[in-house]
């Protein structure tokens, strides 16, 4: 399924501003399955109320704190983030009313005749953790008593109770006065956006698009909003729902005339080129104090605060390993953050709607599926390659201090790989703090790349042939989501069934034209280390290699499925012998810290 795309500028002096948000809810909401449903409760300070009644969580502000209609015609943008255990439908959308209570319940109580709604049709989601965006307009229907506004999200009932209750992580409502929004689509000939990376080695790029733009004499020229600074969204119009494929600021523009025939005028023609806020990062120059040891995520964290662009720290990751002390004199922000993420094996991106994020190296550790595809969804049949490069069979990892090859190194072999495939050397300086962090890199690299793996090339989607679930599935995935691929045409020891992490994507949209090519990598490539609960039916006396490794050194089983168990967060790398010998399987209790454990 294809669907209607726009491409939207917008004037910079008018980007987005939040008009009702709460982007830090962490509370589960209960009464999905039966009546009588919770009643409502508040959250936070500021009067954010939730209603679980009827499957609906629905979010307004207090009277005594009330979210009015700014006045003037708006463009809304509503930003959702929910979480579920298990397969459900799911919509969002804007109540409004002619009270506050009115905007709150919406248009489904006995006060409907003074309230309405814009909704996204249902829409069915497996077990996951979800970002929708929806855009709506202030139809020329809107009545004039309708002055408050309340977005919200509504989950229909669904029978399994035992898996555990949804989350709402948060509802946001954003707003743009009208006349500081142009609609280009009419001008538009085609759209190219890439967006992450296309391996596992390197740091996301900042997300670029590309937009050619033609028309006759009949408009006189582009929209005085199109200039550089201002910012461009194209989207991806589904049946009730927006998809973002990119927002970002315009950096270049090319305007000329194509000659369109000898007895015809001249067309005029346009290319906009735009970058997403990564780019930002890389002009915003930091540093002017020292700086103490910290985890990776605060250092990305301080630095992107300094950089006046700062992290979400409900989607953003907690850290893995210790960064030394450093003091940092005016480098630009992106550089000092790409180079704390490498030393953390963790990610810096943006998402496709322009926010910044931090993975850890644990961050690809029990994901759900977000999208099945079969054979049958590939336009042509992908190549497999596997080749020497990146094999790793003996490391030397710097920490602490020094640089230019002066620090202490961790060093360590594999001499069975090395006698099977000769003698591959990784070495490198980081800005890890402790040896036992150091250790710990150079013995995943070794185990991850101890002989030559098969590397999948860019898989292009037959989106036209998707159903509308699958492709809103689809334009709804990013960077870290997982892709289940089957049904692949077998050749040689090439898997025919993949789980991949999405690592980017370059797409063109045009009329009636959605191409895209996902960046796929096998799952085992960058994996969190494997946990106590992850095995299923891997036994002690079934451990792969179990004569030459150890249980910790099996590092990845493959996909394990959502996590539910009790040792979700034990990594195999803790062993028994390390744990005080009154604590049993029964007694356990998960450290916080590895000396807790010995």
């Amino acid at each position: 399924m294809i669907g209607e795309h726009t491409v939207t500028l917008f004037r910079d002096a008018s980007a987005p501003v939040p008009i009702n948000t709460n982007p830090y809810m962490t509370s589960n909401v209960y009464g999905w399955q039966a009546a009588p449903f919770e009643d409502a409760v508040t959250w936070a300070t500021d009067g954010w109320l939730v209603q679980a009644r009827g499957g609906t969580v629905g979010r307004s502000q207090t009277d005594a704190n009330p979210t009015a209609r700014p006045s003037g015609d708006r463009l809304y943008l509503v930003r959702v983030r929910w979480s579920q255990p298990v397969t459900a439908t799911a919509k969002f959308g804007l109540f409004f009313g002619t009270t506050v209570e009115n905007a709150w319940r919406g248009p489904f109580w006995a006060g409907a005749a003074n309230a309405g709604s814009w909704e996204t049709p249902n829409l069915s989601y497996p077990a996951g953790t979800y970002t929708y965006t929806a855009q709506f307009s202030v139809p020329a229907t809107w009545h004039p008593e309708f002055v408050y506004v309340a977005p919200f999200l509504s989950k229909p009932y669904r029978a399994d109770a035992s898996a555990g209750p949804d989350r709402v992580d948060s509802v946001e409502m954003f707003g743009w006065v009208a006349s500081d929004v142009v609609d280009v689509s009419c001008l538009v000939d085609d759209v190219t956006i890439r967006h992450g990376r296309s391996d596992t080695t390197s740091q996301p790029e900042p997300t670029a698009a590309t937009i050619n733009l033609a028309w006759d004499g009949s408009v006189d020229s582009l929209p005085a909003v199109a200039e550089v600074g201002a910012t461009v969204e194209v989207a991806t119009n589904l049946p009730g729902a927006v998809r973002t494929r990119f927002r970002g600021r315009i950096t270049d523009i090319a305007a000329g005339w194509d000659e369109a025939g000898a007895v015809t005028p001249y067309n005029q023609q346009a290319q906009i080129a735009a970058v997403g806020s990564l780019a930002d990062l890389g002009r915003r120059v930091i540093g002017a104090e020292p700086w103490p040891v910290e985890n990776d995520a605060q250092r990305v964290s301080r630095v992107a605060n300094l950089a006046g662009m700062p992290l979400d720290p409900w989607v953003s990751d907690p850290g893995t390993v210790q960064i030394r002390a450093r003091d940092v004199d005016s480098q630009p922000a992106l550089s000092v953050m790409r180079e704390t993420a490498v030393s953390g094996q963790g990610i810096v991106w943006q998402t496709k709607t322009g926010e910044i994020r931090y993975s850890d190296s644990a961050h690809r550790t029990r994901v759900a599926v977000g999208l099945e595809m079969d054979a049958c969804d590939v336009l042509v049949s992908p190549t497999w390659v596997r080749n020497l490069d990146g094999l790793t069979n003996e490391v030397a990892i710097g920490y602490g201090a020094g640089d230019g090859g002066s620090q202490p190194r961790y060093t360590a072999t594999n001499p069975s790989s090395q006698t099977k495939w000769g003698r591959y050397a990784y070495t490198t300086d980081t800005l890890l703090s402790a040896l036992a962090d150091a250790a710990a890199m150079g013995d995943l690299l070794m185990r991850r790349n101890y002989e030559p793996v098969w590397v999948l090339s860019a898989i292009p989607v037959d989106v036209a042939g998707l159903d509308a679930a699958d492709t809103d599935r689809l334009l709804g995935l990013d960077l870290n989501d997982l892709v289940h691929l089957t049904g692949l045409p077998a050749i040689g020891t090439a898997p025919t069934d993949i789980y991949g992490w999405v690592e980017g994507w370059t797409e063109t949209l045009a009329d009636g034209v959605h191409d895209m090519a996902l960046a796929l990598s096998a799952y085992c490539r960058t994996a969190g280390l494997v946990r106590w609960d992850d095995p299923t039916t891997t036994t002690w006396n079934t451990i792969p290699d179990k004569a030459t490794r150890t249980w910790d050194q099996s590092f990845c089983l493959g996909y394990p499925g959502p996590g539910i168990g009790r040792w979700d967060d034990t990594p195999t790398s803790l062993r028994w012998d390390q744990v005080a010998s009154n604590v049993t399987w029964d007694t356990w209790v998960q450290p916080t810290t590895m000396d807790e454990a010995a």
